[in-house]
Formats: C-alpha cells, structure tokens, sequence
C-alpha cells in the first residue's frame, strides 16, 4: 500500500514548524494517528525546547503538553524511532524486558566495502574506489555511478561548497550506517568534522567556534569528563584533550 496512508506512531517535527502548521498537518491526517488497537501509544513532538508533545487516544483525539528536551528524549530511548532496527514481533511498553530482539549491529559487509573504498581513493586509485562504492549501491539498488563526479546529492549546498569524490563515499556511509553512532567517527577520522559543521550546522560559521579560544587548538576529540580525571589518579588537568 502506499506510505501516505500508512499509520502514524511517532511523528517529529522539526524545531521551526509552529503549532499550528504542526496542527493542520495533523488534522489533515486525522485517520493515521488513531491508536485504534495498538499496544503502543501514538505521539507527535515538536523539537523546540521545551518540546511540544501529542499524545493521540484510540479515537485519534489528543492531548497537547509541554516537555523539556532531555526528558523527551528519554520517553524515545534516546533517539528517534529508526526502521531498520524495528521489530514487529516484540513490545516496546517495558524498557529492558520485551524492548526488540533484532540483533545488535556490530560490522556490516558494505562498511568493509566502503572502508575499502576510501582506502583505495587515499592511495590514488580513484577507479578501483569507486568500483568498490558501486558494489554497495547497486546492493541498495540505487543505481551505479559513472564517475564520482556524476554524484548528485540529495540535499542542498552553499555555492561555496565543492563535493568531492570522499564527500560520496561518506553520503553512502551516512546512508549505510544510518543511526549507528558512526558518523562522528567516520567525520573525525577523515578530517571532515570542521568542514561538515560549518557548512551543515546552523551554530557553526567558522573553525573558531571549534576551536580553544584561548589556544586556538580545533576540537577534533571529545572532552575527557571533568569526573573522570579527578577519579583517576593517572591523570592530571593536562591529560584532557587538545581543544579544551
């Protein structure tokens, strides 16, 4: 059947929707949200702080309140709901007792490929990279590519923004490795984080705002927690990572 008609069980919202653009979308599909039978209740959010939450009853009436952004973020375990790590067969009322049986992911035959590809583009051996890209998106029946330049994004750009041939090999980890706490890893390790952030990031304009103000070091690591150096007593205030 169509996705237009399919039901509704979480729905989120981007921050700059307003309540009642949020509302008439709402409205105008009334008959996805009912709870009906469902185990699970139905809700929409608005990601504003505090967020806007929906909670729909089974004649697909709701209620409208208000949450700070950490507790929402719990009642969703964390993140939003992705659908290639749902599982129809189990309930997700009781966190840590009937909370999805999928197994967990740990390595992926495409990331091996896609690891090979940005190993053969460092070594100079674009076509064999791609080759090694295509492998992957002709599995996902996206269509192969002639040449990495032939790649045309999905999403837009500044005109000041240039995609290179490692811009694609990392859309299609984006895309491969979706919700599976790569991304930063695969940014950091390419040395791609400050370029991403300053073109994708609304908070960020420039390697300042990724940067020590006091010694100009780039953040390219996470902060070590203030409680773990105290704690550990081979650590000093020095051992924290460049940046902060």
């Amino acid at each position: 059947s169509s996705t237009s008609t399919l039901p509704i069980g979480l729905r989120y919202f981007p921050y700059y929707v307003t309540e009642t653009e949020a509302e008439a979308e709402i409205a105008a599909n009334a008959s996805r949200y009912v709870k009906g039978d469902n185990v699970n209740d139905v809700y929409a959010y608005i990601l504003t702080n505090p967020v806007t939450v929906y909670t729909f009853k089974s004649d697909g009436s709701y209620t409208k309140s208000s949450s700070d952004y950490e507790t929402a973020n719990v009642a969703v375990y964390g993140t939003t709901v992705v659908k290639k790590f749902d599982d129809p067969e189990t309930t997700q009322e009781a966190l840590n007792t009937t909370n999805d049986y999928r197994d967990v992911i740990i390595f992926h035959l495409s990331d091996m490929y896609l690891t090979a590809a940005e190993a053969y583009l460092m070594a100079g051996q674009e076509g064999t990279a791609l080759t090694r890209l295509n492998t992957v998106r002709t599995r996902a029946n996206a269509g192969t590519l002639s040449s990495f330049s032939a790649y045309e994004a999905d999403y837009s750009v500044t005109s000041s923004w240039t995609t290179t041939a490692l811009d694609v090999i990392l859309d299609e980890r984006a895309r491969e490795l979706f919700a599976e706490n790569q991304r930063w890893m695969d940014l950091r390790r390419t040395r791609q984080l400050v370029r991403y952030n300053i073109a994708f990031n609304s908070y960020i304009t420039s390697v300042s705002d990724m940067s020590n103000t006091a010694t100009g070091e780039v953040k390219w690591y996470r902060p070590i927690p203030a409680s773990e150096i105290s704690s550990n007593t081979a650590l000093t205030s020095d051992s924290q990572n460049p940046g902060y």
